[in-house]
């Protein structure tokens, strides 16, 4: 990767063809604060083969550069030249993209912003290492140059468990594989970390327990998504909606041009449809769609009416039947997001696989032990693996709501997505449609028996003392779908939209399983 400013006495002009003529199947990518047209096709034609703007985040860097170009094709009438970047950038932005995607699956390297879990997460890998727990110490990363922003772990070459599981065919053996793991982790976490201290939690302490990890925590979450959808959303909305004007404009101008190739303007034409897809203009609806469900007196999801989550969570605690099959007797330290990702493992030798717990919350004060558990259902009952990997969702369609006078909201359930279209520009300039196959129905049916061995068998097991253990743990799992819509809303509308109507249907199932219990 070449940095524009940063190559003096060089330029451009001399590096490229000077690089390309010494190491000609080496690639190069220009990274520059320019964003005009004309410089990127400079450097193309010079042989560059990627081009980065600074100072904009990946996930945004492809989309504004295909907004650009649209808008200065538009200015120079040039759709010729712009129609060879735009294709360029297609091709291009796919493998960048999946690399991205699959960056904790090859390890964990640094944690930066400035969210407050930062420091509860040093707090907690400094607390493991002060107490030279070999267990513990093999089973969390070392923390290297900490700072209230941001800290270093070393380099794993191991795999996220969900992607491991993914990529094994033999269903059988995607139950042995999570089986083996699940045991050393589940053992070692309750023995080592859980029961090393704990401490009741008294009458006394319910409230506070009440509103950090139940109804207090539904609560925050669905302000802040709300706040998220109704204020500052405002301007992604407007930035979204006036890309597509410019976009329809960019069409309009196409269609009524002349072109000495015609294919020329049925492959423009075919990568315009390209970023509309890309940069994800169904997102105004998703939006709406997710603030129409959150505010909505009940659901009606597949045609069953269901409640909302906060009515359920508030009529499962308030009485002392509820408290007590709900509140734990006593909390201590977890690892609290140990989803299928969070687990790296590396199945070389798979009696002892090499495993590591990243990304720990570190909750100080201490949590449920079912809480871990409800994370680990929530990634194989849940099928929250499935919805992050966006194998699993609510169909994106036009009309993703039907609202009714009495305050009712219908929608679609979550469904399998076995198959996804992909638009590629073909070597004949063609804009050819491809589809590619997701996980297979295998993956599904053995997540389910990894949650039948863990309910059914391990687990009660591992927790004789805990009469409610089961209770608890299926309430984490689906509040923690309830709760997670803040995290993907930027990115991914719809995904918060699936796992908030998961969350729904969790609840509920529930809340119909336990009937007359309370």
């Amino acid at each position: 990767m070449l940095d524009v400013l940063g190559m003096e006495p060089w330029t451009p002009d001399l590096a490229i063809p000077t690089i390309r003529e010494r190491w000609p199947k080496l690639p190069i990518i220009m990274l520059s604060k320019k964003k005009e047209l004309s410089d990127a096709l400079g450097y193309f034609a010079l042989g560059a083969r990627g081009y980065i703007i600074k100072d904009i985040d990946t996930a945004q860097n492809v989309p504004m550069m295909f907004g650009n170009i649209a808008h200065q094709a538009e200015l120079i009438k040039d759709w010729g030249k712009a129609a060879s970047l735009i294709r360029f950038l297609i091709d291009e932005y796919r493998p960048i993209k999946k690399i991205l995607a699959d960056e904790r699956d090859i390890g964990w390297v640094r944690k930066t912003g400035d969210s407050p879990v930062i420091p509860a997460q040093v707090k907690f890998l400094q607390n493991i290492q002060q107490r030279k727990n070999p267990v513990l110490s093999e089973l969390f990363p070392r923390i290297l140059r900490p700072s209230l922003k941001s800290y270093d772990i070393p380099f794993y070459r191991a795999k996220s468990l969900r992607r491991t599981l993914f990529e094994i065919r033999d269903q059988d053996e995607i139950v042995k594989t999570a089986q083996t793991v699940l045991k050393s982790v589940l053992r070692e976490l309750k023995t080592h970390l859980f029961d090393y201290r704990t401490h009741e939690v008294t009458k006394g302490g319910y409230e506070w327990y009440i509103d950090e990890y139940y109804i207090g925590k539904l609560q925050r979450r669905q302000d802040e998504l709300r706040e998220l959808l109704e204020k500052s959303e405002i301007a992604a909305e407007t930035s979204d909606r006036e890309l597509l004007q410019t976009l329809n404009k960019a069409q309009e101008k196409v269609r009524d041009s002349k072109f000495a190739i015609p294919k020329d303007k049925k492959a423009v034409l075919g990568l315009l449809e390209d970023i509309r897809e890309i940069v994800a203009p169904s997102k105004i609806a998703q939006r709406e769609a997710l603030l129409d469900a959150l505010n909505a007196k009940q659901l009606k999801i597949g045609g069953k009416l269901m409640k909302q989550p906060m009515v359920i969570l508030k009529s499962f605690l308030k009485s002392e039947k509820g408290k007590k099959k709900f509140l734990p007797r006593r909390i201590g330290q977890i690892h609290g997001d140990l989803h299928f990702d969070n687990i790296l493992v590396d199945m070389a030798v798979p009696e002892k696989p090499f495993i590591k717990l990243i990304d720990p919350r570190g909750f100080k004060k201490g949590a449920d032990f079912a809480y871990d558990i409800g994370k680990l259902l929530h990634s194989c009952h849940g099928k929250y693996d499935m919805i992050d990997a966006e194998y699993y969702s609510i169909p994106d369609k036009s009309d993703l709501v039907k609202k009714t006078r009495s305050g009712i909201v219908a929608i679609s359930p979550p469904e399998q997505v076995e198959w996804v279209r992909e638009r590629q520009g073909g070597g004949s300039r063609d804009t050819v449609t491809s589809y590619g196959r997701k996980i297979e129905q295998g993956h599904y049916d053995a997540f389910e028996q990894i949650e039948r061995w863990l309910v059914d068998e391990f687990l009660p097991e591992l927790l004789p003392e805990d009469v409610e253990w089961k209770s608890r743990s299926y309430l984490n799992e689906a509040l923690h779908f309830c709760t997670m819509g803040p995290f993907h809303l930027e990115r991914n509308p719809l995904k918060s939209l699936t796992l908030y109507i998961r969350g729904v249907q969790l609840m509920n199932r529930l809340s119909d399983n336990l009937g007359s219990q309370l």
